[in-house]
């Protein structure tokens, strides 16, 4: 397998996820947040996602299609990992916060 079919095949896994989870979230966080809220932390979502996307990328890169934590990266990229799900889990918490304040 290619390079580019590997980097083709990890976008459609990660797809379906992306799309359910972003849904959910813009849902949630359109019907119960002010202002800060509905813009705020989807982009702290997105751009986490980002910077997860563009480290894993480099390791596709390599000729490694599936691989997991951070093994594999150099020091750069092992910093955009760990910046981009510390991103994502920190808005999934926010958002959590939220739902449980709003009730």
């Amino acid at each position: 397998m290619g390079q580019r079919h590997s980097i083709v095949n990890t976008l459609v896994l990660l797809l379906p996820f992306i799309i359910v989870f972003g849904v959910v979230l813009s849902v949630l966080i359109v019907n119960t947040a002010p202002i800060f809220w509905r813009l705020g932390v989807p982009t702290f979502y997105g751009f986490g996602f980002l910077l997860f996307l563009r480290a894993k990328l480099s390791v596709v890169r390599t000729g490694t299609p599936i691989s997991f934590g951070s093994k594999q990266m150099s020091p750069r990229y092992r910093l955009l990992y760990r910046s981009g799900y510390f991103m994502m889990v920190l808005s999934i918490f926010l958002t959590l916060g939220l739902l449980i304040a709003s009730h």
